[in-house]
């Protein structure tokens, strides 16, 4: 930039120069004649002046030229600053895109921390329960020798009764009464042992849904890391609720508005760097179903446009057979969108006039908040 402000200066110099030079010829031009001397001054002036007359021309031309330059500078220098505010924008942006990866990177460290605390909450958790399970192990096993003893006892008092039947009635009345203790006695151990297994089948309970929820926190976390991967690969990925892998590609279950007019969502996919799924194998359909409903186990609907369904016993699916609840009920679709899920009724036309076919996301389920739109990695 100070080598073309220093080139216009010079510039402006060379021009100032030329028009004295034209200036101090003109006045010599004017003098009278005095005498032979200097009538041959006279003439050598003349023919100065002839020759700064012939270079005025060629004076103005470079005029011209530096004021041209000029204003070419000036425009350089507009185009220079422009280029500058550019520079500090895209910086800007730059830094705003850092600080959105570092956020990414907080809420997964955040994750990893809670599984870790989870893990820790289902260790001691399973632990205990283990430990509750012993004890009542221990305990059926007490009960069931306390039972036996019992029916040892039982026994005698039955034969017992039986000798006394002879000798004398107010011994049979004695040992009736013991019976019935000891009957009484055999039910309350039944029902202390029925509440046992029941304790035991509740804590198995317990522990089948700390591993369910430690599995719904995995896929989360799969779901994150998918996302900070395909951060830099133009996937938007906004939006996301499930995210998993098949068959080679990511596939990603996205939640649509509530009443979504598919229409209007044709572009859904493709407009996040993505592509519409669709299945490669009869394993690839069904996992597809059970990872949506595994989302919030409801009858929520996954639409797809471009797939080709077939109701039946099996359905299909682009041709691959899979088992949804209700296979046969109500329509397949063999062009634009297609809805499916894995519970009663599982296949849906919403192009068409026949029963929910309306062009909205929830076919005829009208209580539906939201629905999914299933896309993959291209």
């Amino acid at each position: 930039m100070k080598h073309f402000k220093s080139f216009k200066y010079g510039v402006l110099m060379l021009a100032l120069a030329g028009s004295s030079i034209t200036s101090f010829a003109a006045s010599k031009s004017q003098g009278q004649n005095n005498g032979k001397p200097f009538q041959e001054l006279q003439s050598l002036i003349d023919s100065n002046l002839a020759l700064i007359q012939a270079n005025q021309g060629d004076i103005s031309n470079l005029q011209s030229i530096s004021t041209f330059l000029l204003s070419s500078l000036n425009d350089v220098d507009s185009q220079l600053a422009n280029l500058d505010s550019r520079v500090t924008g895209n910086e800007a942006e730059l830094a705003s895109v850092n600080g959105e990866l570092d956020a990414i990177d907080g809420s997964l460290i955040d994750l990893y921390a809670n599984i870790s605390q989870l893990a820790d909450r289902h260790s001691s958790d399973m632990a205990n329960i283990q430990n509750q399970i012993d004890s009542l192990s221990n305990a059926v096993s007490g009960n069931s020798i306390a039972i036996n003893e019992l029916s040892i006892q039982l026994a005698a008092k039955a034969q017992e009764l039986s000798q006394a039947i002879a000798d004398n009635a107010l011994a049979v009345d004695g040992l009736t009464t013991d019976l019935s203790l000891l009957n009484a006695q055999l039910n309350l151990l039944s029902l202390e042992l029925t509440s046992a297994v029941q304790q035991l089948a509740a804590l198995e309970l317990r522990a089948a849904n700390h591993e369910a929820e430690i599995v719904a926190l995995m896929l989360r976390i799969s779901t994150v890391e998918d996302i900070v991967e395909n951060h830099s690969h133009d996937v938007d990925l906004t939006g996301v609720e499930l995210s998993y892998e098949s068959e080679g590609r990511d596939v990603h279950i996205f939640k649509t508005e509530r009443a979504a007019v598919l229409a209007d969502n044709i572009e859904f996919c493709e407009s996040r760097g993505l592509a519409w799924w669709s299945p490669k194998s009869s394993v690839d359909a069904q996992l597809l179903l059970d990872n949506a409903r595994a989302i919030d186990n409801y009858h929520t609907w996954v639409q797809v446009y471009g797939l080709i369904t077939t109701t039946g016993n099996p359905a299909t699916m682009n041709g691959f057979p899979f088992y949804p609840d209700s296979p046969s009920c109500v329509a397949g679709s063999s062009s634009g969108w297609a809805g499916v899920r894995d519970w009663g009724c599982s296949l849906c036309d919403p192009d068409s006039s026949s029963y929910g076919g309306n062009g909205l996301s929830y076919c005829w389920d009208t209580s539906h908040q939201y629905d999914w739109f299933a896309c993959e990695a291209d």
